[in-house]
């Protein structure tokens, strides 16, 4: 299953302001499937590594924001996180669960996508309550 199937067919995709209200709904599809992986299979949660690339990425990327379950890893590959700045203030209403867990964030240098201006934005921003955030560049674009 893409992510862009998940709500409303293409609207992620289509829809580039990817608002807050996209995100949210987005997340609580990949809570349910953590759910389901929990509850019908046993997978322990901290067991779990989210990884997102493009705009998968920002989906991943906020999901080390709000998820309600610890995860063992989070990475976004050739992503920000748009908005980032009002979602940290949304962030401070509640508990982030995985303040501690590893986050891993790639950017091209070259990307004409999402240039690593906007990446070391995200990563500057989300170090402040997640230390082990880890943004690296490699040389390349963003496919």
């Amino acid at each position: 299953l893409k992510l862009f199937d998940v709500i409303d067919g293409n609207e992620w995709i289509t829809d580039r302001s990817l608002g807050a209200e996209s995100l949210r709904k987005a997340s609580q599809f990949v809570d349910e499937q953590i759910d389901e992986m929990q509850y019908r299979f046993g997978i322990d949660t901290r067991d779990i590594v989210l990884v997102g690339i493009s705009e998968g990425g920002f989906l991943s990327l906020y999901t080390a924001l709000t998820a309600r379950y610890k995860l063992g890893g989070i990475i976004g590959i050739i992503t920000h996180l748009p908005g980032v700045d009002e979602l940290m203030e949304e962030a401070e209403k509640f508990r982030i669960v995985n303040s501690d867990t590893p986050v891993l964030h790639m950017n091209g240098r070259k990307d004409p996508v999402f240039p690593k201006e906007f990446g070391k934005a995200t990563a500057d921003t989300l170090r402040q309550v997640i230390p082990d955030y880890t943004w690296v560049t490699y040389p390349g674009g963003h496919g």
